[in-house]
């Protein structure tokens, strides 16, 4: 693996990042998870606790109205023992004695009689005075027996509970008992971590905190808000009932969380650091191993491509990548193990091979070169003694004799031309390389030099590209552009040759060529023409051996390049070799 700047990253780096990002998300998914259900155990708990106090408080309105309703009746059985309200003349101011004694009744703060028809005969109590002057002004359901009044001016309210009494004389009347719902009632009834307002109407009229709660509590909310830092629930409940929307208890239930969120994330994290340790401990010894016994098997193979031998180093190397186990890791090293002593066999075999190469290539080599010298010199004679023989006879030589002379002439110059060219490609593929940085301008000069009265012959015009400097055999690239140049001279068609040398870079790698307008190859003998002996005319039209060709791919192997070329018959030739760049 490598970095944006082209750096390779080791192994054990890369494993190591790698697994502290896998830490890194198994730690973001955990608090993640975390903090989602604590938010909803939270919210789901705050929920349960507010149902739980709308329970409780349900419960309590019922067990209050019993209470107020059972006192209402033991009150009436009282007065109706004492025979009080039977005495017309003394009886009001007895009650009124009677109620001093008794401190009123420990549920009901005002007491009112009403005749039968409405008429209020007396009234007792500390807001007594603020009792209303006639009965109807007082809402009753229930048949008649319980009720509702409301005292604007006071902004209180009370509950109402009418019983039938006996009057004597002046028949059945109506004890009205009142009940106030004020702030002491919620106080004494408030649950454990609750703020309790009573609204009458959409006012509120009470409240378990005091007087000052009041104006901020909006009666129809219903739901989560926060007042001093705190989170509550808040839910109206009808004091009636469902269907009844004249009194309503506000609750606001207190909602704390079992922890804050810094204690969470500590925990979070304390949670988190301990499966990590306990994570790394056994994943990550046991990546450890994996990344060192990989390191050394690559550390073996580096050494051994180094080397080509199987050093102490090599084994101890792999050993260290065995481990005694017999997993995958183990199978590769044993498998890397019998391929370098099967390497090791066959660069001795190779070594051996290459040895009896060598030697072959340099006899071969030796009788080419003699093969070729000591030909000659017989050819050279032919040729001499034929032309003396011509010149010795002079006009007595019969005109057959004649004939054949010249042709042996000729047969003897070629057959010197074809040794000649035979030991070029000799020495081509078998002399000894002196690479050096060269410019190729110098050596297209020196062609262009040793070709200058077959270029003036022909009226030629030659053009070339800025020709860069490369690594190579100046004297073998001379003879590759001495070859190519005369082949564009050789094959040019009616009109005077024209012959371009280029130049341009592509793949980090020099693309050279030698473009002319002659006759042109027919595609399909592109790679046919590179071999040695292969002629595509006949001499009687052009002359040459076969082999120059086969030189010029020669001398680019050499040079560690390639050559091609891209043509078509009559539009000309354009022969590309490819060499790299100078280092």
């Amino acid at each position: 693996m490598k970095t944006a700047d082209g750096k390779s990253i080791s192994l054990k780096r890369q494993a190591g990042v790698r697994l502290v990002l896998a830490l890194s998300v198994a730690m973001t998914v955990t608090m993640t998870s975390a903090l989602w259900y604590y938010n909803v155990s939270f919210e789901k708990a705050a929920q349960q606790k507010n149902r739980d106090a709308v329970d409780h408080y349900t419960v309590r309105i019922g067990q209050l109205e019993n209470e107020w309703e059972s006192e209402a009746l033991r009150l009436k059985a009282r007065l109706e023992f004492t025979r009080l309200l039977e005495d017309r003349e003394q009886g009001w101011v007895k009650l009124s004695s009677y109620f001093i004694a008794q401190s009123g009744s420990p549920v009901f703060s005002n007491i009112l009689i009403s005749s039968g028809k409405g008429q209020v005969l007396f009234r007792y109590g500390i807001e007594a005075a603020g009792l209303p002057e006639e009965t109807n002004r007082i809402t009753l359901h229930r048949e008649g027996y319980v009720g509702w009044y409301y005292n604007a001016p006071h902004n209180a309210l009370y509950r109402v509970y009418r019983q039938t009494v006996w009057l004597g004389k002046d028949g059945m009347g109506w004890l009205y008992l009142f009940r106030p719902l004020d702030n002491a009632l919620l106080y004494a009834n408030i649950f454990p971590g609750a703020r309790l307002f009573l609204s009458w109407r959409g006012t509120v009229i009470a409240a378990s905190t005091g007087d000052q709660r009041k104006p901020a509590v909006s009666p129809s909310y219903e739901g989560a808000l926060y007042l001093d830092d705190q989170r509550y629930e808040q839910r109206r409940l009808s004091w009636e009932g469902k269907n009844a929307r004249d009194l309503s208890l506000i609750i606001q239930q207190r909602v704390e969380r079992p922890f804050t969120i810094q204690e969470f994330v500590r925990s979070s994290v304390l949670m988190v650091l301990s499966l990590s340790t306990f994570l790394w401990l056994v994943l990550g010894s046991w990546l450890s191993r994996i990344v060192r016994r990989t390191i050394a098997l690559r550390d073996a193979s580096l050494a051994f491509s180094g080397t080509r031998a199987v050093t102490p180093e090599i084994a101890l190397a792999l050993d260290k990548a065995r481990l005694g186990s017999t997993d995958e890791l183990s199978d590769v090293a044993r498998a890397i193990d019998d391929l370098m002593h099967t390497v090791k066999r066959g660069d001795a075999d190779m070594a051996v091979k290459i040895t009896e190469l060598t030697r072959l290539n340099t006899e071969l080599s030796e009788f080419t070169y003699i093969a070729s010298h000591d030909l000659q010199e017989p050819l050279r004679k032919l040729v001499i003694f034929s032309e003396w023989l011509v010149r010795d006879l002079g006009g007595d030589i019969p005109e057959r004799a004649a004939k054949d002379l010249v042709f042996i002439s000729e047969a003897a110059q070629r057959m010197r031309n074809l040794v000649q060219d035979l030991l070029n490609l000799s020495r081509a593929g078998n002399r000894e390389l002196k690479t050096e940085s060269i410019s190729l301008d110098m050596v297209a000069d020196r062609a262009l030099e040793s070709l200058a009265l077959r270029i003036e012959d022909s009226g030629a015009v030659i053009t070339r590209d800025p020709l860069p400097t490369v690594m190579g055999d100046a004297t073998l690239l001379t003879q590759l552009y001495q070859n190519l140049i005369g082949n564009a001279l050789k094959y040019a068609g009616e009109s005077p040759p024209r012959i371009h040398l280029d130049a341009s870079m592509a793949g980090g790698e020099w693309v050279l060529g030698v473009r002319d307008n002659g006759i042109g190859i027919n595609p399909a003998y592109a790679e046919q023409i590179f071999q040695p002996f292969k002629r595509l005319h006949g001499r009687e039209r052009f002359e040459g051996t076969g082999i120059g060709l086969a030189i010029c791919r020669k001398v680019v192997e050499r040079c560690h390049g390639r050559i091609w070329v891209e043509s078509e018959e009559g539009k000309g030739a354009h022969f590309r070799f490819a060499l790299p760049c100078k280092p």
